[in-house]
């Protein structure tokens, strides 16, 4: 029971606690599951996905656990589900039908009795080099959900191999996508689920430290096959696989020494004559007056051992003007070959 929640009203009932998809993905971005065991990975994805879509906090049809207590099939591995989302699950056709199966045994175990917004779709010429097309087919589902259910597709959980571009093609910036693969990259944003035959670790979580939990494998009856479901057991300490990706080192570059400056070259800009008071200035400072970028800039090979300062300026020009002539004298040198022997100042 939920106490004081509105007036002294006492409410009885399940809310969503968490902001989290199944308690522990985002709403939005790229995430990735491995596994090292297929039935594993097939009976964690069809629990995830339940718990994502049903947002029922149930007990179902599992064991009682070592303490005679049925709640460890709540939430999913015993987190909040937060509030529920239509999913998809796209894997390889030859696999469509179990994990289908793996979806409905997994809601019977949470006591899931009613239809919950879950579709997969099975695709041929996975991994066969053929374009598969399956973020078009997403999208057709996503326009199907919002047109006859007013709802949108919250999580995509792809169990299939695609190149990096077709992941992208499924992100949305209210829609999470799971890749399920054998090895997550070493540099990801998203959360990172590591799962093996008995256990499950939150190798990268969304919030907090890594954590994990076993679990067992148990068999339901569904279409006169036997699927699996998730039975969590004991939170154990983790020892994820996945590591994140060091940082690169800085290069340290030692600083290249300034040249001397061998000669001086101040290029006058000018609408008129030049005047004896501006001419005099640079002339006394040690500045060879010249009046076009022709005159100011070196030829290859004049410079040994230095480089020469050109300095831009002028009596009634702008800022601007003299930094636009200082550009068109740069863009000369490098038009000749002498741009790393020369350097060019705009006179305050």
């Amino acid at each position: 029971m939920i106490k004081n929640t509105v007036r002294d009203w006492r409410i009885h009932g399940a809310f969503a606690q968490t902001p989290l998809l199944a308690g522990v993905l985002p709403r939005s971005g790229l995430h990735y599951l491995t596994a090292s065991d297929v039935q594993a990975k097939d009976a964690v994805i069809a629990d995830l996905a339940t718990a994502a879509a049903s947002d029922i906090v149930a007990y179902g049809l599992s064991s009682p656990d070592a303490a005679g207590a049925r709640s460890s099939l709540s939430g999913f591995f015993g987190h909040p589900v937060g509030s529920a989302t239509p999913v998809a699950i796209i894997t390889s056709a030859d696999r469509a039908d179990s994990l289908s199966r793996a979806v409905q045994a997994n809601a019977l175990a949470r006591g899931v009795c009613r239809p919950i917004p879950i579709a997969v779709l099975g695709l041929a010429g996975v991994g066969s080099g053929h374009l598969t097309g399956a973020h078009a087919r997403v999208a057709e589902l996503a326009e199907w959900m919002q047109a006859e259910h007013g709802v949108s597709l919250g999580l995509v959980v792809l169990d299939l191999a695609l190149p990096h571009g077709e992941l992208n093609a499924f992100k949305r910036p209210d829609r999470a996508v799971l890749v399920a693969g054998d090895a997550a990259p070493a540099a990801l944003d998203g959360v990172i689920i590591e799962v093996a035959a008995d256990r499950l670790t939150v190798a990268k979580p969304a919030t907090g430290e890594p954590w994990a939990r076993e679990f067992a494998l148990e068999a339901v009856r569904v279409e006169g096959l036997d699927a699996l479901t998730v039975r969590p057991g004991k939170d154990v300490e983790p020892s994820p696989v996945w590591q994140a990706a060091k940082p690169a080192a800085r290069k340290v570059v030692a600083p290249t020494p300034e040249l001397p400056i061998v000669d001086r070259y101040a290029l006058i800009v000018s609408r008129g004559e030049l005047g004896t008071a501006l001419r005099n200035k640079w002339l006394l400072e040690g500045y060879e007056i010249v009046q076009s970028e022709q005159a100011a800039l070196p030829k290859v090979g004049e410079i040994e051992g230095g480089k020469r300062e050109i300095i831009v300026a002028g009596e009634d020009q702008l800022p601007s003007e003299l930094r636009a002539r200082a550009t068109r004298l740069e863009w000369e040198a490098v038009a000749r070959g002498v741009r790393e022997d020369i350097i060019v100042r705009v006179a305050a």
